[in-house]
């Protein structure tokens, strides 16, 4: 019996030796796409994008969400791209990158996809602003301005290339009543995109707010409002965020059961009043702005693989470190 034993252990020894951990890990599901913040590319050369494209494509990625393409901080205009309309904005101190043209060029050359953000501004945090419907009004037409000059400039060459449209605006749980304002800011860019020569897929991404006091009744009607008003289509999506970047970078149970349960809220109301697809953004960051444990992750991917088969990540591009890579390689070469 003795030697039976010492025999299996052996045998159970040899095989952790040969396999990593990683690769035990049961398949559920890759990230498609990953995004990445104008800030952090600024600078990038054509040559700067080929590396970065090569990166994701080894690591399963098929899409970059660029999350804006004009952000907006006070008087403050960062244009990552040659804009007629906000590189001159009176009163404002504007500046120009090709960060849109080398990334195109770039992803054209290397056949991956690129889904494009439109404008940002940081005023979005000042709900305040919420009960004024000329900033409001003012919000979508930006949107309008960057969406029109974006497509005039690019779309001919990358039509094959550009996959969709990103609204940047980040909508999230609260008990306050914005979201019937958030829905016709929204509405404005969705009926424009919709009517032009275009009609590309608009995706969102939400997400749950620790900084307004909401249960899960508030939660249910504030997505039942939003949801019910906002006119997407069959060929958009809505991408919630997991949340768990908010938190350590060690998997805790009990955090996943409140996470899913606030999901289930969200796709419930995204499933009944909408018809637009449900994925999940997950976040492999934590509240200490560091890369997860992949084994982290991959309980996140477990979780979000409950509600839908369509998941985006931010961010492998800001976040990723050589173990993080390693490891989630090895995990979806597993993949069917």
């Amino acid at each position: 019996m003795r030697k039976i034993v010492c025999f299996c252990l052996s045998f159970l020894l040899i095989i952790f030796a040969c396999f990593p951990l990683s690769a035990c890990y049961t398949p559920y599901l890759k990230m498609s796409a990953d995004f990445i913040q104008g800030w952090y590319c600024q600078d990038w050369t054509v040559e700067d994008w080929d590396a970065k494209i090569s990166g994701l494509k080894n690591a399963g990625f098929e899409e970059i969400i660029f999350q804006s393409s004009i952000n907006i901080e006070d008087n403050i205009v960062d244009c990552y791209y040659n804009s007629p309309y906000f590189a001159n904005l009176i009163d404002c101190e504007c500046s120009v990158s090709p960060v849109l043209d080398n990334l195109l060029y770039s992803a054209k050359q290397n056949d991956f996809k690129v889904i494009l953000g439109l404008t940002s501004a940081e005023s979005w945090w000042d709900s305040a602003n919420f009960a004024n419907e000329a900033y409001c009004s003012n919000l979508a037409n930006f949107d309008i301005i960057a969406f029109n000059e974006i497509m005039s400039l690019f779309y001919e060459d990358y039509s094959d290339t550009i996959t969709g449209i990103y609204w940047a605006y980040e909508i999230y749980s609260q008990s306050e009543g914005f979201e019937l304002a958030w829905a016709n800011i929204f509405n404005s860019v969705i009926h424009h995109i919709k009517n032009s020569n275009y009609n590309l897929p608009i995706c969102f991404s939400p997400f749950f707010s620790k900084y307004f006091v909401c249960n899960n009744t508030q939660s249910a009607i504030m997505w039942r409002n939003f949801f019910s008003n906002v006119e997407l289509s069959n060929i958009d999506t809505v991408y919630p965020q997991d949340g768990f970047g908010g938190y350590s970078g060690i998997f805790s149970q009990s955090t996943a059961n409140s996470l899913v349960e606030k999901m289930q809220i969200l796709y419930d109301a995204c499933s009944k009043y909408s018809q637009c697809k449900f994925g999940i953004n997950i976040e492999i960051f934590t509240n200490s702005a560091t890369v997860a444990e992949f084994s982290r992750v991959y309980e996140q991917i477990k979780q979000a693989s409950r509600f839908t088969n369509k998941l985006i990540c931010f961010s492998f591009s800001h976040y990723a470190d050589t173990l993080f890579t390693e490891d989630y390689q090895n995990y979806i070469s597993n993949l069917q």
